[in-house]
């Protein structure tokens, strides 16, 4: 809505008469935005920001899952295990969100027609397209905290585990290379973080929409541009967000290039969907969502904190925790020599969580076999399971001669093994040593 028909839109709304074309384009995006922030298997959607409302959401987001396959079995002709069930990940680009996304815009598409053969003489959708900018503003708003929150909390892109500063570039995933490169450095995942939450204060308020608006997508095209060049399992939602933010900011297009590019004067559209209600009702709207936000932000914070402290005390929870090289294997009393080719004896020995044990043999075969793992610390043991049938594959006692050297004594698959370890200075890695520097010099090497 161009700003030479606001005064018209508030005198006479009916007498803004929109294209047929985008009468029906609103009632597509109108019925497509609807369905998608509502809670779908990978979001609880705007019921996220109601305290209490995770059983209704959840309950939403299971029976999407269950009609999900006969979508992609009966109507789009897929097979396989992939459409047999939907199982819960940390990617939303599934083969079933997919046809979650296509059987939303089949709905719309009907749904529209529909509406068209039954509403087809109103003249424009003015103060119901200012709804529906004002609940994807709100959704927005929420994703931005949620994405926000967990990045200046680091919780989503943590220190590189040690298992990913000894893993060898080639053999990382390009999704595990991106989460290593962000992890390594804490700052800018904070100011990330900072960037969406600032998106999402802006967007809160009908004021700074417009700027909100323009720094969501800005943000959420770095993210999304993430997303596609290091194939992160998101790129349909983020894509969505994006699509989203570009929808708030198309009608302020006019005016954006007038003020920024033409040097002309401009004024934005101020559609606000409650300006005709009474002044108490609007306070109460305003006040029930500043404290919905209030204690969202709060609920968020306090979860991802926790979730923070977690992460930390692996370290302090882990007994021997660090990298250690392999000084001696002695199995059923003869010691086994370190040949490159053996793909039995231990080489590296990674104690990084108080659950799970990770072993690289000598031939380095990927992936590195790994054992779940329990400590007793007042009889310092060790105990190994499988990690799929978690049935006891052996146990060990620990000894520790000093800070940096620890034997292990026990059995491994019905073997006896005794195994001399030495702790390697993972700060020394150069990942970890290359900080922050003012001054870079070439090296003599690179000259």
């Amino acid at each position: 809505m161009t700003a030479e028909t606001i005064s018209t839109v508030a005198a006479a709304p009916d007498a803004v008469r929109w294209s047929g074309a985008k009468r029906f384009l609103f009632r597509f995006a109108f019925c497509y935005f609807t369905l998608y922030i509502c809670p779908i298997p990978t979001g609880p959607g705007l019921l996220g920001l109601i305290p209490g409302s995770s059983f209704l959401s959840q309950a939403i987001a299971r029976g999407w899952m269950k009609v999900l396959p006969w979508f992609a079995i009966h109507i789009f002709r897929l097979s396989g295990a992939a459409v047999s069930v939907y199982r819960p990940s940390g990617t939303g680009d599934k083969t079933l969100d997919y046809v979650l996304v296509l059987v939303f815009l089949s709905i719309a598409a009907i749904a529209s027609i529909v509406w068209t053969a039954l509403d087809a003489r109103r003249p424009n959708y003015v103060v119901l397209d200012a709804w529906l900018r004002l609940a994807i503003r709100y959704f927005l708003v929420y994703q931005m905290i949620v994405y926000g929150v967990n990045k200046v909390i680091p919780v989503q892109f943590t220190q590189p585990r040690l298992t990913d500063l000894l893993t060898p570039t080639g053999m990382r995933s390009r999704t595990g290379e991106f989460w290593t490169l962000m992890g390594i450095s804490t700052p800018y995942v904070i100011f990330s973080g900072v960037g969406e939450l600032l998106a999402a204060g802006l967007l809160m308020f009908q004021r700074t929409r417009v700027i909100g608006a323009i720094v969501t997508f800005a943000v959420l095209s770095n993210v999304v541009a993430l997303n596609f060049g290091y194939n992160v399992g998101v790129k349909l939602f983020s894509s969505h967000l994006l699509v989203m933010a570009l929808f708030l900011v198309a009608p302020h297009a006019g005016a954006l290039k007038d003020f920024f590019v033409l040097n002309k004067p401009a004024r934005l559209a101020n559609a606000d969907p409650l300006a005709k209600l009474p002044a108490p009702v609007r306070l109460a709207i305003a006040c029930t969502a500043v404290i919905l936000l209030a204690v969202f932000i709060t609920t968020t914070a306090r979860q991802n904190w926790s979730n923070y402290e977690t992460i930390k005390s692996r370290i302090t929870q882990t007994p021997l925790y660090g990298v250690y090289d392999v000084d001696a294997f002695v199995r059923d009393g003869r010691d086994v020599l370190p040949l490159t080719t053996d793909e039995t004896r231990w080489k590296r020995v990674i104690l990084q969580t108080p659950t799970g044990v990770v072993v690289q043999v000598m031939t380095d075969a990927w992936p590195w076999p790994w054992y779940r793992a329990a400590y007793d610390q007042d009889k310092k043991t060790l105990s190994l399971f499988d990690v799929q049938t978690r049935k006891p594959r052996g146990g060990f006692a620990y000894s520790q001669v000093d800070n940096d050297h620890v034997i292990l004594d026990g059995t491994l698959d019905g073997q006896p093994l005794l195994v001399h370890l030495s702790r390697l200075d993972v700060a020394s890695l150069p990942l970890l040593r290359d900080t922050f520097s003012w001054v870079h010099e070439v090296p003599p090497s690179d000259q």
